[in-house]
């Protein structure tokens, strides 16, 4: 791929060029050593993002993204592996760069293609529980957590991607969280899908003997879907694309990282976006920090996705920063010594992450408000 992209930075104008997949990784970069793979990959991420967000509220495929800076230039170009990132001068011939790029970007395609059909599909051991990867241990030993899998597994048999999160998620990923008895507020099961299935979400759960809320998901179908399974007497809460609580958390894109629940990062974000939390709130936060380490496998933490999130936003950035020390501090007295410890040594890994990140325009004009104004949105 790399000679691909050599091609488009034969172009007149262009400065280099990369390759992400659909996760952010990069696949394939010529660009000068000043551009880091960190700062690149948050780039793929976040257009990534974009080009699922645009399709969702489009309901059909967008084009290219150009951005035009005082000193620069970067055009993106979504396919359907991933995304193909051009950085120009600002002034370019865009047509005749459009003529190399678009020749180069099919053969990237194809090639990505060609590229997954020669892989042998590997053979794992027994996984944990039904469905679920072996990286990944899942508790389902109370009727709750058992009940979410099977929701799970049964949207996996229609092709819809069904997410568990949560007080029911945290409790599945986390040892720790059985040490933190469940309140009577905790026994829902809350799930995450797209807005655009939730048709399906709902066919799925007629078909299990699981009743509507008729009245709130008339009123709120774009947000959100409420169901009671009779059976297991257990409430059930479907947020669709995103979660809207203190802050908004995008989940859309994020549904095909894990197979049964939110990814770690994710799942630790939807904690960390509450402001005024309650001490079973904070126990959640220190069971996912207690049991998981920071990293890129399945059951850890991508720092990079929080940082992502908290340097778009600075409302994010101060409520999770706030958020992440209240941990530390409440380590020592919820939890042993060495789990304390491991709690303060990832929390504080994350602020540095975040700290070092590089922060949006917008971001940089809101710190200048800082904590005079209020950063974010009480829930109803």
């Amino acid at each position: 791929m790399e000679s691909l992209l050599s091609d488009i930075n034969a172009v007149i104008g262009v400065t280099g060029s990369f390759i992400g997949d659909r996760k952010g990784r990069i696949l394939a970069r010529a660009l000068p050593a000043v551009y880091d793979a960190g700062s690149l990959e948050i780039v793929a991420r976040t257009m990534m993002q974009t080009f699922t967000g645009l399709e969702t509220a489009r309901r059909r495929k967008v084009g290219d993204i150009d951005m035009l800076f005082r000193e620069g230039r970067l055009i993106m170009k979504p396919f359907g592996e991933g995304c193909l990132g051009i950085l120009t001068v600002p002034r370019i011939n865009v047509a005749l760069l459009n003529l190399t790029a678009n020749v180069s970007l099919r053969k990237i395609h194809e090639e990505l293609k060609q590229k997954a059909a020669a892989q042998p599909e590997a053979v794992a051991p027994a996984p944990a529980a039904a469905g679920v990867p072996a990286a990944i241990a899942l508790r389902t030993d109370s009727p709750r957590q058992a009940a979410a899998l099977a929701l799970v597994q049964a949207a996996r048999e229609r092709k819809l991607p069904l997410r568990v999160m949560g007080d029911t998620a945290v409790r599945m990923r986390c040892p720790t969280a059985s040490a933190f008895p469940a309140t009577e507020d905790d026994e829902i099961i809350d799930l995450a899908a797209r807005g655009r299935q939730s048709a399906e979400v709902e066919s799925l759960m007629k078909e299990r003997g699981i009743h509507a809320d008729a009245r709130f998901n008339t009123l709120h179908a774009s947000e959100r879907l409420r169901f009671v399974d009779p059976k297991a007497g257990l409430p059930i809460e479907v947020f669709l694309n995103a979660l809207e609580g203190y802050h908004r958390i995008e989940l859309a894109d994020r549904l095909e990282v894990d197979d049964v629940t939110l990814p770690l990062s994710d799942l630790l974000l939807t904690q960390l976006q509450v402001v005024d939390f309650t001490p079973q709130d904070q126990k959640r936060i220190l069971a996912l920090l207690a049991d998981h380490e920071i990293g890129t496998g399945a059951d850890m933490f991508d720092a990079a996705r929080i940082a992502e999130v908290c340097s778009e936003d600075w409302g994010w950035y101060k409520t999770v920063t706030m958020n992440l020390e209240k941990a530390i501090g409440a380590a020592p007295a919820a939890l042993n010594g060495e789990q304390a410890g491991l709690v303060e040594k990832r929390a504080r890994r994350m602020v540095k992450a975040i700290e070092e990140a590089p922060k949006s325009m917008g971001w940089q004009v809101r710190a200048r408000l800082g904590e005079r104004r209020v950063w974010y949105t009480v829930p109803e």
